[in-house]
């Protein structure tokens, strides 16, 4: 039995007019995968010109209806009274017809708890569209790995973007405010979605989005599904008139004008308190104020790990306290392996850590990154091998280098290693900068990383996807690295050394030959031509091996 994932802080606000038995269909089963995957609150908002449908599900769940005499779906109407019922921090307004991972639904509301967003959409990409052909495998499974696209379904009928404002967004009960509500000035269907988001954006909201695909339930459609409704029109005009205003006051006296913003604004302010809801996880403000350098809406640290010593379990607990006793940041670690080995139980009560496994017979070290990659929701990613320590003058230029809006590459280091000896592990468990411990260690330097390539990097992750991620051609350990940062720089992207160039920090470990370094295993000659190859290309044939790897790797 899956452990339910706590959103108890979070409410799902779901608008319903049944004009088909397949919203009753798709609703169904939305409802049972929420159910089953969080513990949560859900509230069902239902309206059409006849009669309550729905009235059965106030047994489980918070029900409303509102009769709409003029027959066509009010989802502004609805959404608006479910959000005077919730009395939680975070809503979700979610359509009935929409899945995503589970993964990515938690993270979108971890963003919001974290005050990373105001309002955060639980996708990226793009939106499958499944046919009904899978409404009961995904009812009786609940597994969206099922889905797979049919050999008589077109690309561009299996998936696209068009639905990118729509489906689902979790918002701050704050943003709900400041935005000025859903508006009911929008009837049946039309750009609503479109004009929320550009009214959160004009309030100065900030909007994120979590990487990953967004599913959409195929249904029947009827007229009012469809720019053929009669408000569509009218729905339109409302959007150019919003686009007018030019300031935040004159946006509000407008929607001030109307009898059904007035009533809100006032029963919202005076509405349910909100719970206080424990969720475990540490103060925000107590984080900022703990002298810690804050990456945590610029980057996060991912770190992968494979079990090849014993020595890569102990270093990395050390390597991780270090980034924790210094840093503000999202950090997730990925291990790749039969087994875990990985020691989690240490580290699940840190506040914005994450763990990841991947069950692979082969470790595939360019394959945990791009899997890492997806997880990441910041503007940039440092890739941290488990062995290294950055000094916190790197970590304090560094910080100030992701504030540029032109850098897609940052190399915190000048090439050189500074080998720290296994004797000193315990002084690592308690010293706040990693150079207190220079004078006792030896300089080498690794002629795969001479230009500081390797154990630790930092890629913008747009321009990194854009160049089509790691290469997966590079198995294991060896030259991977080097091939992605010379591919991104083919590719025009900027990358800069820093000013303050230290060494890095390793701390000598062993290594299992056989199973990680890539001296022994039987690529290397076939990695090192490849690598040679891509040094060749230009910058045409870059960008159409790069657009090779990115259709491989999305």
């Amino acid at each position: 039995m899956f452990e339910k994932i706590n959103l108890k802080d979070t409410t799902f606000c779901i608008p319903v007019c049944l004009d088909s038995i397949h919203r009753k269909q798709n609703l169904e089963l939305v409802l049972k995968y929420l159910d089953y995957y969080f513990d949560t609150n859900i509230i069902i908002g239902e309206t059409n010109s006849d009669k309550p449908k729905l009235e059965e599900l106030q047994e489980n769940y918070k029900y409303i209806y509102y009769k709409n005499s003029e027959n066509f779906f009010y989802k502004t109407k609805l959404l608006n009274l479910m959000y005077l019922e919730s009395d939680t921090p975070f809503v979700f307004s979610y359509d009935c017809d929409a899945l995503f991972p589970y993964q990515q639904i938690e993270k979108c509301i971890k963003l919001l708890r974290d005050n990373v967003y105001d309002a955060c959409f639980p996708f990226k990409d793009i939106v499958v569209q499944v046919p009904r052909d899978f409404y009961k495998i995904l009812y009786e499974t609940l597994d969206l790995k099922k889905i797979k696209k049919p050999n008589n379904i077109k690309d561009e009928e299996w998936k696209n973007d068009f639905q990118f404002e729509g489906l689902a967004l979790a918002l701050t009960r704050n943003m709900i405010l400041k935005m000025g509500f859903e508006n009911e000035n929008f009837k049946s269907w039309g750009p609503e979605d479109s004009e929320r988001i550009y009214r959160i954006k004009f309030m100065r909201g900030k909007i994120g989005k979590v990487l990953g695909c967004g599913y959409h339930i195929n249904h029947f459609r009827g007229l009012n599904s469809t720019n053929k409704n009669v408000h569509y029109d009218n729905n339109k005009k409302e959007f150019e008139k919003i686009k007018l205003f030019k300031t935040k006051s004159t946006l509000i006296d407008y929607l001030e004008s109307f009898s059904w913003y007035k009533d809100l604004k006032i029963k919202f302010k005076n509405s349910k308190e909100i719970k206080k809801i424990e969720i475990k996880k540490e103060s925000i403000v107590q984080q900022q104020e703990d002298n810690r350098l804050n990456f945590l809406d610029k980057i996060t640290f991912i770190i992968p790990f494979h079990y090849d010593t014993d020595d890569r379990i102990e270093n990395s607990n050390l390597s991780l306290n270090y980034l924790y006793r210094n840093v503000n940041a999202n950090i997730i670690i990925g291990e790749m392996g039969y087994e875990s080995y990985f020691q989690y139980e240490l580290h699940k009560d840190k506040n914005n850590f994450e763990y990841k496994f991947y069950d692979e017979p082969i470790f595939s070290k360019t394959k945990l990154i791009n899997s890492l990659v997806k997880e990441v929701n910041t503007e940039f990613f440092c890739l941290h091998d488990v062995d290294i320590f950055l000094t916190l003058e790197q970590l304090d230029e560094l910080k100030s280098h992701a504030n540029h809006s032109l850098i897609d590459v940052i190399i915190p280091y000048n090439g050189l290693y500074l080998e720290i000896p296994r004797k000193f592990k315990d002084k690592i468990k308690t010293i706040k900068n990693i150079k207190e411990l220079d004078h006792y260690c030896s300089y080498r330097f690794l002629k795969e990383h001479y230009i500081g390539t390797g154990a630790c990097v930092v890629f913008r992750r747009d321009s990194f996807i854009d160049c089509g991620m790691m290469n997966q051609f590079f198995k294991k350990w060896g030259l991977e690295d080097d091939e992605i940062v010379h591919r991104m720089f083919t590719l025009g992207k900027n990358i800069l050394r820093m000013n303050y160039s230290d060494p890095i920090h390793h701390l000598i470990h062993d290594v299992n030959n056989n199973d990680f370094g890539y001296m022994k295993h039987d690529l290397t000659e076939i990695q090192k031509n490849e690598y040679n190859k891509i040094k060749m290309m230009d910058y045409g044939s870059t960008k159409i091996y790069a657009n090779k790897l990115f259709k491989e790797n999305i």
